[in-house]
């Protein structure tokens, strides 16, 4: 914002230097130009470029004489188009101001206007990330994924970019895309939010896969989310997945990791009795020996497997 004010202040000078300066067959155009400027001091942007666009004509067409005029007004028409744009941002007015930034940044481009196209350009991608989060809230999600891609044009290293892209993606159910922008997170900063979002996402396909007794696809997916830190609860399904597989090995170490509980201890003390453990599968049916749900036929196998 340094150098947008930094432009304002030449603005403002330019404006009360230049209509001076031109000889007496540029009436018109210096005419035109002064009511430019009496528009922008009267805070009407548009009108002032309109102004200044009309004086640029006058001024071109009267030679070399009106090539300062040519030039100034040049100068002054994207910093008045960038002023017009900030101001939308003051009032919120984020697509206006889009627009007028994206304006600007053609129009000094076409007139040579680096900084104020660069400035410009700064402040694109905050905008574009808003509109984002703004469809992100409002549940527009085609609109959001299209504005953080905006975003990402402008500022490709943008870790909360592509955490907000995933999140967008994820929402409409796109989780391919989604795991993509959120490894893109992770690599740009955004570990430990991306992992978050990785995570519940394995998770639900973890939940949907038991449902649906497609075991092997739960243990897939219960691993996955493990990779992303450790989850009791994905722990814990994918143990029973495994334990109804009849692989009582991989469900003994999923299980070890789930919520210590008793539905745990049950899987744990059956899956050791499987595997042949028998001592270990006593030390889990007595864990469970006086609860109400599996305490009768934990203390039945306690008494079978002869227990100490």
């Amino acid at each position: 914002m340094k150098r947008i004010n930094t432009f304002l202040m030449t603005l403002a000078l330019a404006l009360f230097v230049s209509a001076g300066a031109f000889a007496q067959d540029m009436t018109a155009a210096t005419e035109a130009f002064n009511k430019a400027k009496e528009a922008f001091t009267a805070g009407n942007e548009t009108e002032a470029v309109t102004g200044f666009n009309e004086a640029m004509k006058l001024a071109s067409a009267a030679g070399d004489e009106g090539k300062q005029m040519v030039s100034d007004c040049k100068d002054l028409i994207p910093k008045i188009l960038l002023q017009a744009a900030t101001k939308k941002i003051d009032t919120k007015d984020y697509t206006g101001a889009l627009t007028g930034l994206e304006a600007t940044v053609a129009k000094a481009k076409e007139y040579g206007g680096t900084e104020t196209a660069e400035s410009a350009e700064d402040l694109i991608p905050q905008i574009t990330m808003m509109l984002g989060d703004n469809a992100l809230n409002d549940k527009n999600f085609t609109e959001a994924v299209a504005k953080y891609k905006e975003t990402l044009e402008y500022t490709p290293n943008d870790g909360n970019a592509f955490l907000r892209l995933g999140m967008a993606y994820a929402a409409s159910g796109d989780e391919t895309s989604a795991e993509d922008a959120f490894t893109k997170a992770k690599a740009n900063g955004q570990e430990d939010a991306a992992n978050k979002q990785l995570s519940t996402i394995y998770f639900n396909k973890l939940a949907a896969a038991y449902q649906a007794k497609n075991f092997s696809a739960a243990i897939a997916a219960a691993d996955k989310v493990n990779e992303f830190g450790t989850n009791p609860q994905a722990s814990l399904y994918g143990g029973m997945a495994a334990a109804n597989m009849k692989n009582y090995a991989k469900a003994i170490s999923l299980l070890k990791k789930a919520q210590q509980n008793s539905t745990t201890f049950y899987y744990l003390a059956t899956s050791y009795e499987k595997s042949g453990s028998t001592a270990n599968a006593c030390t889990y049916y007595k864990k469970i020996l006086n609860d109400k749900q599996f305490g009768a036929f934990a203390k039945s196998k306690i008494a079978a497997l002869k227990c100490k």
